[in-house]
């Protein structure tokens, strides 16, 4: 019996100290899955595995990348935490009877941060399709005498031509070959804030223990209330960060020379004079 009793005690121990990182391999199991989804689509459509972040340039997309890697990392926490929910709930009779609320809630800025890394995309694609299709600077205006626009496009001959050291250099034909700070100031956030909420996530799947489920069983209520939310400072510096990527994306170009005065007045009458010739 003391042998019995002692197997027993060690189980509830290790249960008790292994219940925190109950859900951590869940999560991380999902993350490489979805990754591994990605690239098996960017590989089937391009033949290479980073096919689904490159752009219409044959190019790694920082924009893209960011996009799919917000999307890895949330729709991975929100499914563990459904799932986990579901599972966790679907025996409990005081949650059947009560009809509480299953899946945890979303915050505002979860959403937002959403429609951010889906909005910037679509922004470069149109900024991508106004530029000139040649070698020419297309000017858009003029800032101390310089030239502000958009230069023709940076492409490669094919998608597996594409780099990670796309996510750095320029992408147009004035900043090729040329590290880009407004690009490398992204990157930089980029890591940064998603390494955060990662790092939030896998702090609430530590929150789990036994205490938790007994009292989830009895009461009906979810596990997992709501994801974490990144809070207004959070999406204002990603805000920030993608804002100062896409002005990046209009070219300084070289002034145009100034004309001698009677200049214009002297050109336009020599066309006329070739004209009537």
């Amino acid at each position: 019996m003391k042998g019995v009793l002692r197997w027993t005690d060690g189980w509830a121990v290790g249960l008790v100290a292994a219940s925190p990182r109950a859900l951590q391999a869940p999560y991380l199991l999902m993350l490489a899955s979805l990754v591994a989804l990605f690239a098996a689509v960017g590989y089937g459509v391009t033949g290479s595995i980073w096919g689904i972040v490159v752009n219409q340039n044959h190019r790694l997309s920082l924009s893209q990348t960011q996009a799919v890697l917000w999307s890895t990392i949330i729709i991975s926490g929100y499914a563990v935490m459904a799932l986990f929910n579901v599972g966790a709930m679907a025996w409990s009779t005081a949650a059947l009877d009560t009809g509480n609320e299953i899946f945890p809630d979303i915050d505002w800025t979860i959403f937002a941060l959403m429609g951010l890394a889906a909005a910037v995309p679509m922004t470069t694609t149109m900024i991508s399709d106004a530029r000139p299709l040649d070698a020419a600077y297309s000017a858009k205006g003029m800032i101390g005498g310089a030239q502000i626009g958009l230069a023709a496009s940076e492409r490669n001959d094919t998608a597996q031509k594409a780099s990670l050291f796309d996510l750095f250099l320029g992408e147009d034909i004035e900043t090729k070959g040329r590290i880009d700070l407004t690009r490398v100031q992204n990157v930089l956030f980029s890591v940064l804030l998603l390494m955060a909420y990662s790092s939030a996530l896998v702090s609430s799947f530590q929150l789990l223990g036994p205490s938790v489920l007994l009292d989830s069983a009895s009461s009906g209520a979810r596990i997992f209330e709501a994801m974490p939310s990144p809070g207004a400072n959070f999406l204002t510096l990603a805000g920030l960060a993608n804002a100062t990527y896409l002005i990046g994306k209009f070219t300084p170009g070289k002034p145009e020379p100034a004309q001698p005065a009677g200049a214009a007045g002297a050109a336009a009458a020599d066309q006329n004079i070739g004209a009537e010739i």
